[in-house]
């Protein structure tokens, strides 16, 4: 987890962050220090739910990942207004046009050491977003798929088995909670139903039933095998 968190800003972005919590320490800025204080016990908790065996995935993390960005923000707003004190502070003595002069070459200097984090980002979001089409077109299949064989019947037949990652829509196109359609292969040990299994195909989707035991249970299911 903590791994996945140094990974989710880039190094400027981060020794930027660093740099504005240390000058706020000097400075006794409470609310660079609290917001400072809230991403470290944040990154803490989800360590703690990794190390227990809880879940602990990468959008766990994204709160304190834009923490981490709101105090690179601050970084630079501190360069802007800070440039005449430090340079007082280096006895430089130099005019106002100058001191901002000598935050903007910082500020630049910054800019460019973002330049290839930026690049890469933008060649991931173009895949990312060639991806989310994919993924739209198989939640419009799958939509369908559910209207086409009824949601009441594919309910009624048995346990919706899908991979995690889609049972929120499908939870939507069901009508249901999304809590009621988790899975639990093992529990088929000791609590046997039937079971309706939903995969994503190369081609769509595939429907069908399966753990059926009874005749009763096979009625129910009759008709629920479909491929789009």
């Amino acid at each position: 987890t903590f791994g996945r968190f140094l990974a989710l800003n880039a190094p400027p972005i981060k020794i930027a962050a660093l740099v504005a919590v240390i000058l706020a320490a000097f400075r006794r800025d409470r609310r660079v220090l609290t917001l400072a204080v809230g991403v470290m016990v944040w990154v803490a908790v989800e360590i703690g739910f990794a190390l227990h065996g809880w879940s602990a995935v990468s959008r766990y993390i994204y709160e304190a990942g834009v923490g981490v960005g709101v105090l690179a923000g601050v970084f630079v707003g501190r360069v802007i207004l800070d440039a005449p004190r430090v340079l007082e502070w280096m006895r430089l003595r130099v005019s106002p046009q100058l001191a901002g002069l000598a935050s903007l070459i910082v500020l630049a200097g910054f800019a460019l050491w973002l330049a290839p984090t930026a690049r890469s980002r933008v060649v991931y979001e173009r895949e990312d977003l060639s991806d989310q089409r994919a993924r739209a077109t198989e939640l419009k299949l799958l939509d369908r798929v559910v209207d086409h064989l009824g949601a009441a019947r594919i309910l009624a037949c048995g346990h919706p088995n899908i991979y995690i990652g889609w049972q929120s829509a499908l939870a939507w196109d069901l009508g249901t909670n999304v809590g009621v359609l988790f899975y639990n292969p093992h529990s088929q040990r000791t609590h046997p139903q039937p079971v309706m299994n939903m995969y994503p195909r190369p081609y769509g989707w595939s429907f069908f039933p399966s753990h059926i035991r009874t005749a009763a249970q096979a009625a129910r299911c009759r008709g629920l095998s479909y491929k789009t």
